[in-house]
């Protein structure tokens, strides 16, 4: 018996609970704990994007078209969804919403591929998910939106005066239609 993966998976589950252990001292910075958030974007989204590709090998064979290209979609969103939480942009924190309703409208439909599911079958296991999976995330990403850049896109304008480059909110225009700086505005009315 080759005791060689017992031993690497025993390994890899005991660096990331101490990871976990690290990453759930409480930062100064931060109102809340962020575990969840850590271990949602590092470990648990590697880790489905892995088991989408290993599924894809394992279905490989004798499956339709349609499932290789929606296991493909899943990759591909996963992935833009895990790079995105990297860096908590605003845009992803938008996106995981759509992620956690696919997650508990889809996944039924692969966990139970090999039986016949009924409409009933169905709602039971979105309503399952919904409540044990959806739910508690709905409520901790809610509470912790504070995290997420809001990427602020200000206009910029040229001030005709001293040809600079300002936000649109340090500009004014005057009488004669020139967009001109609060700096030198202020120079003028002197």
């Amino acid at each position: 018996m080759d005791y060689g993966i017992a031993i690497a998976v025993i390994v890899l589950i005991l660096v990331v609970y101490i990871l976990l252990l690290i990453s759930s001292v409480k930062r100064k910075s931060e109102k809340l704990p962020t575990i969840w958030l850590w271990s949602y974007t590092y470990i648990r989204m590697p880790v489905t994007i892995l088991s989408l590709l290993g599924a894809i090998q394992l279905t490989e064979n004798g499956v339709s078209p349609l499932v290789i290209i929606i296991f493909v979609g899943l990759i591909i969103l996963y992935t833009i969804n895990f790079l995105g939480l990297i860096r908590r942009t605003w845009w992803v924190y938008n996106l995981n919403w759509w992620v956690l309703i696919i997650e508990c409208f889809v996944f039924p439909f692969v966990h139970l591929h090999s039986y016949i599911i009924t409409p009933i079958v169905y709602v039971i296991f979105v309503g399952i998910g919904g409540f044990f999976w959806l739910l508690p995330n709905v409520i901790y990403f809610s509470k912790r939106e504070f995290l997420f850049v809001k990427i602020n896109k200000t206009l910029m304008r040229q001030c005709s005066i001293c040809n600079a480059n300002k936000p649109i909110q340090e500009t004014e225009t005057i009488d004669s239609g020139e967009d001109v700086c609060l700096d030198c505005l202020e120079q003028i009315r002197k």
